[in-house]
């Protein structure tokens, strides 16, 4: 299938006039060399201006722009991760960068080296450049809309290089940058939504097998290590850089694909140069890819690995490719004969609640490329390879498409990855792109095929009407209203939150630090389709994963208690979340924070709570326009505890508050980090029907309750946890002396959040 090499291997196909594509390479060069490679050059960058226009103006009649204002961002709540993107982009506006804010995660600060995001850091660069000239709103709004035209740019170019004709590359790239895909994942999750670097691997991909050699030497009379600064060269290195620097997982889907490519290439016997060339740029990728992770592998290699971040290998393949629906038209495709077969299959076939397989969809017109690929796939492998003998182009295509599906599918090769490898990269669904692109340049050089077959008079005219038909057709196919945004439903919200947070900036003085309930955990929060057991007590009706970044991205001039990183020791807020809200609101109020949000969306009780923090606080709160969010002042509150508690009482409150001793269990045995110095005493506190030995001490049960009390030392420790058979210990606790004074005060009626202890239930071993 991919045995044959085109006949001259330094021609590149798609430097080809368009007519002369599929002919001899002579002829070819001799019309170009007739017209001038400024002519060509010239028509390529219109037809590319115009594939850019044309997806931009399409995304803006699928998107209904017309119903969206510029200065409020399309999507803005906590059903998707948009809140993190723009929260993102102010700490850029803000900070000069993303990697480190001061004013999430207060009073530490918060540090996002654990959850990489600086493979990204292309999307980065123009995202910076875009807050030099607008506000974070108009910046997310102007990048997502930036994504169709990149995506489309990017496919054109490599369209035109694989050998379509400029008509048939302006419908592929169009209809590559409007994927379903694309819609699915819209500003929700911002850097998938820029895949332009998977066309530029598609090429590299080609190139290889094709047997030519990506890097290529000058001529006299260069000299030394300039002699490799040739036009050839430079294109590879600018390609290797975007495809590592434009996102993870399209960095390591472009590693799979190239590696496949040196693989077949070595099996085809392609010549040892092109092969060294293909390696060198596969390690080229992997450099630039490292040298983007630098800043987490450093910081990692420093503090160790973060568990609670990382991905279980448990996941199971939920996320991973699904050839049905990749075939399938959309689950809300336009053309309802399309919808109803879709719409049948999943009636037998129900989806899972969080569904990303079904978005996969290639449209009809990527269809019609991905059957044909197949054909010449089963042809090649029957002993009937004459279309690869004709255009070679279609067996490569078919190798790509192959590689994909053998390592994205479930239980494919991703599943060993997963297993064995890394747990990091789970969605390999999103592959599908890749397939996309080699089936849309399938479907492309098919248009050509049709093309030359008609009769030179009419060609022109006919085949513009052609691709306009097929170009109309797969827009309407590939866009349907899921990618709709309730703009004006997003914008009342977003109008609530800055006229609610510039009046708490309007109470609090500048620097100050907000604490916010409830505690949601950073990254990723509370997902509504995740289990039952997420929160405690199950709240179906709380899906917070940043909804809590709404006050950093809408007040500069304060600090958030919200955006600790999980599973570090700054991450402070997720030891008060189990506690009484008078116990941590107190505490809070005793370590510095001078103001409280309330987010009522994360309580199922709101008039308790809000009768509790009246108690605590004392002092009445000011609600948003919107009526989901509360400020209370909490200096009150800090007077009052000054005049109430001894300053060593304040400073061992402070203590406790901001760095708690931190319990974490497994079966038969409990695990207590102290950050501190010195030794600290604690109570064990826990529901246990009976006795149970703990450290090697018994602890009997009155009133259903055990309390152990323990002196921490500095470090980790360890307890044992032993009993009679199914003995076990409910719900245990750490309560230090310092929250003694405040343990039966006002609030103790409600928990600060929905989330309970650290451990629910501890089974003890037999002893």
């Amino acid at each position: 299938m991919i045995g044959d090499a085109v006949s001259v291997p330094s021609l590149d196909v798609g430097e080809l006039d368009e007519s002369a594509v599929g002919r001899r390479p002579g002829r070819a060069l001799r019309r170009r060399r007739r017209g001038g490679p400024r002519t060509w050059l010239r028509s390529d960058v219109v037809a590319g201006a115009g594939a850019v226009l044309l997806s931009l103006a399409l995304a803006a009649w699928a998107l209904r722009l017309w119903r969206a204002d510029l200065g409020v961002p399309f999507r803005y709540s906590s059903r998707d991760d948009t809140l993190f993107y723009l929260s993102l982009i102010k700490a850029i506006a803000a900070h000069g960068w993303f990697a480190t804010n001061h004013s999430l995660g207060a009073p530490f600060g918060q540090q996002l080296f654990d959850y990489p995001q600086s493979a990204d850091n292309l999307n980065f660069l123009i995202i910076r450049g875009l807050t030099l000239v607008a506000k974070p709103a108009v910046v997310l709004n102007l990048f997502y809309l930036l994504t169709y035209p990149l995506d489309a740019l990017a496919a054109f170019w490599a369209t035109r290089r694989l050998g379509a004709s400029r008509s048939a590359a302006v419908v592929c790239a169009v209809l590559f940058a409007l994927l379903p895909y694309h819609l699915f994942r819209g500003d929700g999750h911002l850097f998938l939504s820029a895949y332009y670097a998977l066309p530029l691997a598609a090429y590299l991909f080609v190139t290889i097998l094709r047997g030519q050699a990506l890097f290529e030497r000058r001529g006299p009379p260069a000299r030394g290590p300039l002699v490799w600064v040739s036009r050839r060269t430079v294109e590879t290195v600018v390609l290797c850089a975007v495809i590592a620097s434009g996102g993870l997982y399209y960095a390591v889907f472009s590693l799979t694909l190239v590696a496949a490519a040196v693989l077949i290439a070595l099996l085809a016997r392609r010549s040892r140069r092109a092969v060294v060339s293909a390696a060198a740029a596969w390690i080229l990728i992997a450099a630039v890819l490292t040298l983007n992770l630098a800043p987490t592998i450093s910081y990692q290699a420093h503090h160790g690995g973060n568990a609670v971040v990382s991905r279980a290998a448990s996941a199971g393949d939920d996320l991973a490719l699904s050839v049905s629906n990749l075939i399938l038209p959309s689950r809300d495709d336009r053309i309802k004969p399309l919808r109803s077969l879709t719409r049948r299959y999943d009636a037998i076939t129900p989806r899972q609640t969080y569904c990303e397989q079904c978005h996969e969809a290639m449209g009809l017109v990527g269809d019609v490329g991905f059957i044909w690929l197949g054909v010449v796939a089963l042809g090649a492998l029957v002993g009937v390879p004459l279309l690869v003998r004709r255009r070679p182009i279609y067996g490569y295509a078919a190798a790509g498409v192959g590689v994909c599906l053998a390592v994205g599918v479930t239980g494919g090769v991703s599943s060993l990855v997963r297993v064995f490898v890394t747990a990091d990269i789970r969605a390999w669904n999103r592959i599908s792109v890749l397939i996309a692109f080699f089936s849309l340049l399938a479907s492309g050089l098919l248009l050509d095929a049709l093309r030359r077959r008609i009769s030179p008079g009419r060609r022109t005219v006919a085949f513009a009407l052609i691709a306009a038909g097929v170009l109309a057709f797969g827009a309407i196919d590939q866009t349907n209203p899921f990618g709709l945004v309730p703009y004006h439903d997003d914008a009342v919200v977003y109008h609530s939150d800055q006229v609610f947070f510039a009046n708490v900036q309007t109470v609090l003085p500048r620097g100050a630090s907000v604490l916010e309930l409830p505690y949601v955990p950073f990254p990723e929060g509370y997902q509504p389709y995740r289990e039952p057991g997420q929160t405690v007590p199950y709240a179906p009706a709380v899906s917070l994963e940043y909804d809590q970044a709404r006050g950093f991205i809408n007040a500069s001039a304060l600090r958030f208690s919200y955006g600790a990183m999980k599973g570090r020791r700054v991450d402070w807020q997720s030891q008060l979340a189990a506690k009484p809200v008078g116990l941590a609101v107190t505490g809070a109020a005793a370590a510095g924070f001078q103001g409280l949000v309330v987010n009522l969306w994360g309580y199922p009780d709101q008039l308790e709570l809000t009768r509790a923090l009246r108690d605590v606080v004392g002092e009445p709160p000011f609600p948003s326009p919107f009526g989901d969010l509360l400020f209370y002042d909490l200096r009150p509150l800090a007077r009052r505890l000054q005049n109430r508690l001894s300053a060593p009482q304040l400073a061992a409150l402070r203590t406790a508050v901001l760095t708690p001793l931190r319990l974490s269990c497994a079966r038969g045995q409990l695990t207590i980090d102290n950050p501190s110095p010195a030794f600290r005493p604690a109570t064990l506190a826990a529901s246990s029907p009976q006795t149970v030995v703990v450290g090697g001490v018994p602890a009997v049960p009155r009133g259903g309750r055990v309390q152990i009390p323990i002196r921490v030392a500095p470090g980790t420790t360890l307890l044992s946890l032993q009993g009679s058979p199914g003995a076990q210990l409910d719900g245990p606790t750490l309560v230090e002396p310092a929250f003694a004074p405040l343990a039966r005060g006002p609030g103790s009626s409600i928990l600060s959040g929905i989330v309970g202890p650290p451990c629910l239930n501890v089974p003890a071993t037999a002893s």
